[in-house]
């Protein structure tokens, strides 16, 4: 019989069963197995808190990985459904450096979490690049019992430990540690939410440019875009409305009227428009009918304007109801018409590379292009902080504005 502190290697199909009195026994089983102390604070008593343990010492005997399979669970209410089966895998690196390990990650399935974390530390602290011996260490959850099953490469050693109350490990040259359980749906299939965050953007109404630019707080600089994940899944969605129009309106009037008056000659009115557009022009003609004179106004609109004034000098002949002198008034100006058909573009980047998209769009009849999409995040980021941004652009020489827009992140698990 294997006995406890003894090697197992993936030719052995003993089991190590780690009782309250730490006795081993026979058990012909695939692979090599032991299992957790029957509670994870002291052996054979309850534990309101979470603990670290060390459940062994992995030797490899060349590059490869190492699985672990906990059945086990958290919670001992009665009729409650916490059970659960854990896989953690270690992977180990090339030599390269210390530490040794590519990478450790842990996967949940079922009603609770038994195991919240695991580690491989260096054994003795080892910081040699090809450092082959390694201390596998979990985090039980409170009330956690259970057994586990260690499947090894051939050539591998195993030797079971199971001491509990470990100091934590700490991320470094001799020790990583695996992202937070990756459980991502409870026992009835219902996904489990960590991050569920959104970013409206309202506060602005501004037009793109013909280069990709974030659209207003939906960019880096509003924190609200920085997301701190768990290294689960992430899906990440925005909903965005962009309103095409001309580049300006035709000037439609100069803000002031003129009467109809009497005298030998009439007044002298001069007119001046200016503003940010082209083509506006405005003079007075006029008709003698029955001893008064009528004006008539002709008024050039123009194009491009999105304001304009006009500047009315008089010169009065004694004129009743016209005083000499220089007036400047507002113009108005044609409502802008919608654009159909302007093509337009938008994208989603984390950590300034491109996540999803670019999106190609074009404007309907009233003018406005909605887009709404949701975008599963592949590969999926590791856990840490990362942000995002929502950039959009047109080059149809056209102003397109971002009418509104949102952000939103669900980390799964």
């Amino acid at each position: 019989p294997a006995q406890a502190g003894a090697d197992v290697t993936a030719q052995h199909t003993s089991a190590l069963t780690a009782s309250l009195s730490n006795q081993t026994s026979d058990a012909l089983a695939s692979g090599s197995q032991t299992t957790i102390p029957y509670r994870v604070a002291i052996p054979g008593e309850g534990s309101a808190a979470s603990t670290w343990m060390n459940l062994g010492t992995w030797v490899f005997a060349s590059p490869g990985s190492l699985k672990i399979e906990v059945h086990s669970g958290a919670g001992y209410n009665t009729n409650s459904n916490h059970q659960a089966i854990v896989d953690v895998i270690v992977r180990t690196s090339n030599g390269g450096g210390a530490p040794n390990i590519s990478g450790v990650s842990v996967f949940t399935q079922g009603g609770s979490t038994p195991v919240l974390q695991a580690a491989a530390v260096a054994t003795g602290g080892s910081t040699a690049a090809n450092n082959n011996s390694w201390e596998i260490m979990l985090n039980m959850a409170e009330y956690a019992n259970g057994f586990a099953l260690v499947y090894l490469n051939d050539g591998d050693t195993f030797t079971y430990s199971g001491a509990i109350n470990q100091t934590a490990p700490v991320a470094g040259s001799t020790a990583v540690l695996s992202n937070t359980s990756s459980r991502i749906a409870d026992a009835n299939s219902n996904l489990l939410l960590k991050n569920i965050a959104a970013v409206p953007g309202v506060t602005q109404n501004p037009p793109l440019s013909s280069a990709w630019a974030d659209l207003p707080e939906l960019g880096t600089s509003n924190p609200a875009m920085t997301f701190t994940t768990f290294g689960n899944p992430i899906l990440i969605a925005s909903e965005l409305l962009f309103t095409a129009v001309p580049s300006g309106g035709s000037v439609n009037g100069i803000g002031t009227s003129f009467p109809a008056t009497s005298g030998s000659t009439p007044p002298s009115i001069s007119i001046s428009i200016s503003g940010d557009g082209t083509g506006a022009s405005a003079s007075v003609n006029w008709n003698q009918s029955g001893g008064n004179w009528y004006p008539g106004l002709t008024l050039v609109g123009g194009s491009g304007y999105t304001s304009a004034t006009a500047t009315v000098t008089i010169t009065s002949n004694s004129n009743p109801g016209y005083t000499s002198g220089t007036t400047t008034y507002n113009c108005t100006i044609t409502s802008s018409a919608t654009t159909s058909g302007v093509q337009l573009s938008a994208r989603i980047l984390m950590d300034g590379a491109v996540v999803a998209g670019p999106y190609p769009l074009t404007t309907d009849l009233s003018g406005n292009a909605i887009f709404t999409g949701t975008q599963l995040v592949t590969p999926t980021p590791p856990a840490g902080s990362h942000s995002f941004e929502v950039q959009a652009m047109t080059t149809s020489g056209l102003t397109i504005y971002s009418s509104s827009r949102s952000f939103q992140l669900v980390e799964l698990g």
